[in-house]
């Protein structure tokens, strides 16, 4: 009795024993397991097959003056062939079929070209002052005189005056500015002035033109009231006057796009600010 009584108490125990050990799930032994390192993986890279020369290839160097050898030979690949530059000879050798060398030389003579001369623009802006009265006498350039003499014609002014002559040169698309400080005739005080352009070269059906954008003038005018010859009565005030356009002009051409400032005196006279515009290109 006392022996089967041992032997079922150390059977139950075993049975605890077992019940509260861990129980790991086939997932659980699977991650448990030591892990294989794993292969690298080999990437299998195309490479060009070997260039096989031909019986009837050729050999030809090429003197370059004035591209760089190397951005050329980029151009050159797609006419295949062995082709390799010297950037310190300015050489570029070609090895490959009679074709590919033609072709090769065919675009070299067409891309080693000088570098362009970028061309200079000059405008030349005249600022002309028109008056009911005669003005003082006035040294007129000789170029201008047959525009004065049109603007006889359309207008009523019988005094005209050269106030200024603005010559602005830049490089073609490029901003000109210009601005200064004239007296003027009719009031005998100071006119300030400034002008911004930009001129560029275009084609039109009638041949080649200079294109001016955003011509803008800005001018500002005295304007004097009460006696010039009291001067602690004399007042005087700036008005401004601007003008915004932009016009195609052929070379040689003289173009009047200012529209008749109406300016008034002290006494009573009036006028107006009338600007001609002529451009022509220059290296």
């Amino acid at each position: 009795m006392t022996k089967q009584y041992h032997r079922v108490a150390r059977l139950s125990l075993l049975l605890l024993i077992a019940a509260l050990s861990p129980v790991s799930s086939p997932a659980q032994r699977e991650q448990n397991k030591p892990q294989r390192p794993t292969a690298p993986i080999k990437i299998q890279r195309e490479e060009a097959p070997p260039i096989t020369p031909g019986p009837d290839w050729q050999r030809k160097v090429f003197k370059v003056k004035y591209a760089d050898v190397e951005q050329l030979v980029n151009v050159l690949k797609i006419f295949g062939g062995r082709i390799l530059s010297n950037r310190q000879l300015k050489v570029i050798s070609v090895f490959g079929p009679p074709e590919t060398v033609a072709a090769v030389a065919a675009a070299i003579k067409q891309l080693d070209v000088p570098p362009t001369v970028a061309t200079n623009i000059e405008v030349t802006a005249y600022l002309l002052m028109a008056s009911e009265q005669e003005l003082p006498s006035q040294a007129i350039p000789i170029e201008l005189r047959p525009v004065i003499d049109q603007l006889k014609k359309i207008f009523t002014y019988r005094g005209f005056g050269l106030l200024d002559t603005l010559v602005v040169r830049g490089r073609d698309g490029k901003r000109g500015n210009a601005s200064g400080v004239i007296s003027s005739p009719m009031v005998g005080f100071n006119t300030y002035y400034s002008l911004s352009l930009r001129p560029r070269i275009v084609s039109t059906e009638k041949g080649r033109a200079i294109r001016i954008d955003d011509l803008q003038l800005n001018v500002r005018l005295p304007v004097v009231s009460g006696s010039l010859q009291e001067k602690e009565k004399t007042a005087i005030e700036y008005q401004n006057a601007s003008l915004f356009t932009s016009i195609d002009i052929r070379e040689g051409q003289k173009v009047v796009v200012g529209k008749p400032t109406l300016i008034s005196a002290s006494d009573g006279t009036k006028g107006a600010l009338i600007i001609v515009v002529t451009a022509r290109a220059v290296q």
